[in-house]
């Protein structure tokens, strides 16, 4: 198949894309992690020190939003890992229909 700019054929490789769902899937352990570590000091009065223990009271609304952010982040990155698998599946299920049509035109 080729681009709509008549450039290099476009060759879909499903393993490959496969592989793109699995690093997306690191990447939201990454962000599990990045949120464990905002709560845990966001909500934390230790983690401030006695001279900055009123911080965190004042940062509270702050650290919540982030939360927010880092899970919606997850979500979004689960349904793209998803999409990934979902398309490479596509791919694959329709390479072998084309390969079944093919065979059975000879």
């Amino acid at each position: 198949m080729r681009p709509d700019d008549g450039g290099a054929p476009l060759q879909a490789l499903p393993d490959q894309i496969r592989g793109h769902g699995r690093t997306v899937d690191r990447l939201v352990e990454r962000v599990a992690e990045t949120r464990a570590a905002a709560v845990r000091v966001g909500y934390d009065t230790g983690s401030y020190g006695l001279l900055n223990s009123w911080l965190p009271r004042l940062l509270d609304g702050l650290v919540d939003r982030a939360v927010e952010c880092v899970d919606q982040t997850s979500r979004t990155m689960d349904t793209i890992a998803d999409g990934l698998r979902t398309v490479a599946d596509n791919y694959a299920a329709t390479d072998a229909a084309a390969d079944t049509t093919v065979r059975g035109v000879r």
